[in-house]
């Protein structure tokens, strides 16, 4: 099997790696707090950071029995998963 994983979430950015209008935007606004920002100061900061993981795995066909152990786990009768 393949298997693809994906997230995304918006990044705070560095101000010198924002772009020149976003940057100018970012730095005349002033932070309330020390090491992070308020709920209403992340406008001009954020970016959208995508990551993805691609992996194989060989499938795993599971018996009757074992989806039944599953519910009610008997360590003597489950076979252990790759």
């Amino acid at each position: 099997m393949l298997i693809l994983s994906f997230d995304g979430a918006g990044i705070i950015m560095r101000t010198e790696d924002l772009r020149l209008a976003t940057q100018k935007a970012a730095e005349q606004t002033t932070h309330t707090l020390e090491t992070r920002l308020s709920p209403g100061e992340k406008r001009n900061r954020k970016r959208i950071a995508e990551v993805a993981a691609i992996y194989t795995i060989m499938p795993f066909q599971r018996t009757v029995m074992d989806v039944v152990h599953s519910l009610r786990p008997l360590r003597d009768a489950a076979t252990p998963r790759p």
